[in-house]
């Protein structure tokens, strides 16, 4: 059958959901069971049902990924073997229960590997790493080893060697400890009356998701850490790091399903 029209597909359609002879399908059913052509079509006349799909297929695989985490670690708890445990970030909560999930990290204008949700250094055995900036420009970060004597050892981004902090001094005549930055700021949408979500705000009294809210006064850290995110200032946070562009430590080609940076 040709599908040249909206109206040809959604007559066939409507044809599969009730084809006679006593025979029902849902839509549900349906969706599972579509051939591809017919499938094509629909997403030519109806290209936001593709973005629906899409999405639907996103949340499918990380449902299956956090299952798979969860029966591991139950098999691990039982047998009394170590499990991994992933990096959760306090500030990126989802869901009505606001549930904790990955970090994603991007650098600063340091070249500093930090999430981009609570500006936490990427770190190792989960205390915030220490840097500095030698005079050619580099920031070195603390490396997941130590030396023979237990020394910390800093790293850059494309040096194969890692130093000690006396060590770099010593190579450069002088390094300057890199500050820390403060934790991002969170606010709600100050005329709406109910605030159980947090936003970002734009700087300009706004909010970055596209319903652009006017937004409050920053709230306090621990308060945030208690609120999901709004899904739009999601969606606009973590399109900065796509822009980061590939190759770059913080671009999301280097994140996986559960949003925990590769290079941290």
């Amino acid at each position: 059958m040709k599908f040249d029209t909206e109206k040809d597909v959604r007559d066939f359609l409507r044809l599969c959901l009730d084809p006679g002879r006593g025979i029902k399908r849902t839509p549900a059913k349906l969706a599972g069971i579509m051939p591809g052509p017919l499938e094509e079509a629909l997403m030519r006349f109806a290209p936001h049902l593709g973005a629906l799909q899409a999405e639907a297929d996103r949340q499918e695989a990380e449902a299956r990924k956090a299952r798979r985490a969860y029966t591991e670690a139950l098999a691990a708890w039982i047998t009394g073997e170590p499990a991994d445990v992933p990096d959760l970030c306090p500030q990126n909560r989802r869901g009505d229960k606001a549930v904790s999930e990955g970090r994603f990290h991007k650098p600063d204008d340091d070249g500093v590997l930090r999430c981009v949700f609570c500006s936490t250094p990427a770190h190792w055995g989960g205390e915030p790493a220490d840097a500095y900036r030698t005079p050619d420009g580099r920031v070195w970060t603390l490396a997941a080893e130590a030396n023979e004597h237990g020394v910390p050892l800093y790293e850059a981004p494309f040096v194969g060697t890692r130093y000690t902090a006396l060590a770099l001094e010593t190579l450069h005549g002088e390094i300057t400890p890199v500050g820390g930055v403060p934790a991002r700021p969170y606010v709600f949408n100050s005329r709406s009356v109910n605030w159980t979500a947090k936003h970002i705000p734009d700087g300009k009294g706004r909010t970055i998701c596209p319903g652009n809210f006017q937004a409050s006064k920053p709230m306090p850290e621990e308060e945030a850490a208690r609120l999901t995110l709004c899904g739009g200032c999601r969606k606009a946070l973590l399109a900065s790091i796509e822009d980061a562009g590939p190759g770059c430590p913080g671009a999301a080609i280097d994140h996986d399903e559960t949003g925990i940076c590769a290079h941290a």
